[in-house]
């Protein structure tokens, strides 16, 4: 078994006793996890064992959401590649494919380009005169 593999393994281990925690909490439950606990897992045969079942993934949605999120918080392209995050990815869903470092770029100037082809479509469409002005001041003093 791969190291990331056993390190997944661990981290559900972990989180599904974790639920167990939350899902009773003294004489409070927790009704928002017990209603995902009866729609996202359904019991065995027997009763005893759980079954876990996962919604299939849109793999496109995904690279998009996680190109959204580098270009929103300014990270680095390698932010697709840092371990913990895939390991919790994938404890999410493990259908999911993770994204290395250049196709990250790849989806980032995607949606750049969409964007930018939209900022044009929306600058054409102006019927009247607009001003577009910019201005880059530094300070000659630093704190």
């Amino acid at each position: 078994m791969s190291k990331m593999m056993s390190l997944v393994r661990v981290l559900q281990v972990f989180l599904r006793k974790l639920d167990v925690g939350l899902l009773r909490y003294g004489d409070n439950e927790t009704t928002s996890l017990l209603h995902h606990a009866k729609k996202c897992s359904k019991k065995a045969n027997d009763g005893d064992e759980t079954v876990d079942c996962h919604h299939p993934i849109d793999q496109d949605m995904y690279r998009e959401m996680l190109a959204l999120a580098i270009i929103m918080h300014n990270y680095p392209f390698s932010y697709a590649e840092h371990e913990n995050n895939r390991l919790i990815h994938v404890y999410l869903n493990p259908e999911v494919k993770p994204v290395s470092r250049n196709i990250a770029k790849q989806d980032v100037i995607k949606i750049y380009k969409k964007e930018k082809e939209s900022l044009k479509f929306a600058l054409k469409s102006i019927s009247g005169r607009f001003c577009l002005t910019s201005d880059l001041w530094f300070s000659s003093t630093t704190d």
